[in-house]
């Protein structure tokens, strides 16, 4: 298989980005201001049944290196409220979001500190003293990997899954998973170290499961090419999990994650401004087809509407040149409409958006950026939260 490097979907894509941008209504729900407050929200957002929003920052709160925090709609705004601030035993530094279980709790991961040094994956209880921080798994620099940067998942059964960007028998990162093993005690198991061979390396992103329990995810680099993949891991009895090497990129790989669409399609972006799509085929060979060239750093992991259009952001780019929200909208024949809904100018706006889109059931966007908000952190800004209503 080879990379198309210069398809009629890509052209087209190019053109409307540059010629069809789409004026949005966007609103700053909430800027950071460091101090005790957080700062620099890396992560994407988690909405509960009630409207409310969850994520993370990688600096700021009570010891200065990073909160989980809670957004409420009010009738005069919205409301910030920390719920937790990190102190080093229990981690530093979450680039990860948070995901809910079925009881409401929080999960998540930091990059770094916790019991030796290179993170930790942690649960927020909520309890009558507020929320209460469990670690779950510090993460040892060895089999176990090092610095967590992608989101969780959890399976049926309640097990988590996460990959580390370091560690593993190559220091090139690992898949792993968390079993629950009686009251707060979980049991590791590495599932796949890469490094080896022509395998990935370095996966910054998390995984996804299908629903025969397979995971698929992502490596920056490492590969046919050094240029980073997409792999498969499928369950074996016994072991660590059998590895696919689904694709070889030839230009950059993956920061951002994978998406799947409702036939088993999978959606990402890579480091050199492509919006990709793969389509299995028979014996684990799949088809790249790039649908467009978002200039300017689309990191983030993309997400879908419910009638198929594919939302993403960039880190640089835009108007601007601090950064975009963009839509892909499907047309006739296999092409895609790429259209730029919002530029992030700074100042009292955002600037720099690292991570991907959250969408409401009003078809709203919500995420954040790392930069811009105000004149706080050093000149450049705290960060935001906003929200696009398109």
């Amino acid at each position: 298989m080879k990379l198309l490097t210069a398809t009629t979907a890509a052209f087209i894509a190019i053109f409307s980005f540059a010629a069809r941008a789409a004026a949005q209504t966007e609103t700053v729900l909430y800027a950071f201001s460091g101090g005790s407050d957080g700062a620099t929200p890396y992560s994407s957002l988690a909405p509960d049944s009630a409207g409310n929003l969850y994520g993370t920052t990688f600096a700021g709160g009570a010891s200065g290196i990073g909160t989980v925090y809670e957004l409420s709609p009010h009738s005069n705004g919205w409301k910030e409220t920390t719920l937790f601030s990190f102190d080093g035993e229990n981690g530093y530094g979450p680039e990860s979001g948070v995901i809910f279980d079925q009881q409401g709790n929080l999960y998540g991961t930091t990059i770094s500190d916790g019991k030796h040094g290179y993170g930790t994956v942690y649960e927020l209880k909520r309890s009558t003293k507020g929320w209460q921080a469990i670690v779950l798994h510090n993460f040892g620099g060895d089999e176990s990997g090092e610095v967590p940067e992608g989101n969780l998942v959890f399976d049926n059964s309640g097990n988590l899954y996460g990959t580390t960007f370091y560690g593993g028998k190559y220091g090139k990162g690992i898949v792993w998973a968390l079993s629950p093993n009686g009251k707060d005690h979980w049991t590791f198991k590495n599932l796949h170290t890469f490094g080896a061979g022509s395998d990935g390396a370095n996966p910054s992103a998390g995984v996804i499961l299908d629903a025969s329990g397979n995971a698929y995810g992502t490596t920056w680099i490492g590969g046919a090419n050094n240029a980073g993949v997409v792999f498969e891991l499928t369950p074996t009895p016994n072991g660590p999990w059998h590895e696919h090497v689904l694709y070889s990129f030839s230009g950059a790989g993956c920061v951002g994650g994978l998406i799947f669409d409702t036939k088993g399609n999978l959606y990402g972006t890579t480091f050199d401004d492509l919006i990709f799509e793969l389509t299995p085929g028979s014996d684990h060979e799949w088809t790249e087809t790039t649908l467009a060239t978002v200039a300017s750093g689309p990191e983030s992991t993309l997400a879908f509407d419910s009638t198929g259009n594919l939302y993403g952001t960039t880190l640089d780019g835009g108007t601007a040149g601090l950064g975009s929200v963009f839509e892909l909208s499907p047309e006739p024949g296999g092409l895609w409409d790429l259209t730029l809904l919002h530029s992030f100018i700074g100042g009292n706006d955002g600037s720099r958006a690292d991570v991907g889109i959250t969408l409401d059931s009003k078809g709203g966007l919500y995420g954040t950026t790392y930069a811009g908000g105000g004149t706080g952190c050093g000149g450049s800004g705290c960060g935001v939260v906003f929200h696009l209503n398109y």
